[in-house]
């Protein structure tokens, strides 16, 4: 993302629930939604890279990872106007390519990775990807969730998530949202 239609229906959705989440986001789409990163930001979302043309970065080479990582940062720096800290890899390919991860690196960014996958990209049922999503934040306990805001199945999927969030909110199973800026900052406080 992001996407002109679906974005600002799932940053409606956080902010109803008063929840935070982290965006990490296309060059190329943004360019198409130029005023979606300071609604976003108004709202207290993180904004972050996720490359130009969604470019899998494994298989490519120098101008390519040159375009997709350091000029997609310089581009976002520009509309977020405030240079981006997390990046995530198209696909999630990439992570063992000591050039990738180097140039990440030079760019002042921490590479985010997801442990809960709502498959959202190819399940078009908003009820199967909650329940997906909360079978593996039982298990791990915690997590980063990966969901696409260019799908209509994720608006329906993230409202559900944020109101069985908001059931769970007083008891033992309560759920606490963070960006990804603040639990780096709380992790490196400990």
């Amino acid at each position: 993302g992001p996407h002109k239609k679906y974005t600002p229906l799932i940053l409606e959705n956080l902010s109803t629930f008063r929840k935070r989440a982290s965006f990490l986001w296309l060059v190329e789409c943004l360019e198409q939604v130029p005023e979606l990163p300071a609604q976003a930001q108004a709202l207290g979302m993180s904004l972050n890279n996720h490359s130009w043309t969604h470019e899998n970065l494994d298989k490519s080479s120098g101008e390519v990872l040159v375009r997709e990582i350091t000029q997609s940062t310089e581009r976002e720096t520009q509309i977020y106007r405030e240079r981006p800290s997390f990046f995530r890899l198209p696909y999630g390919a990439g992570l063992t390519n000591r050039n990738v991860r180097q140039l990440i690196a030079d760019n002042g960014m921490i590479h985010v990775f997801w442990n809960v996958d709502s498959l959202d990209w190819k399940d078009k049922n908003p009820e199967s990807i909650l329940a997906r999503v909360k079978t593996q934040m039982e298990s791990e306990k915690r997590g980063i969730i990966l969901f696409h805001d260019i799908h209509p199945q994720s608006v329906e999927a993230t409202k559900l998530l944020l109101k069985h969030s908001t059931e769970l909110d007083h008891g033992p199973k309560a759920l606490r949202w963070v960006t990804l800026p603040e639990i780096v900052d709380e992790l490196n406080a400990k």
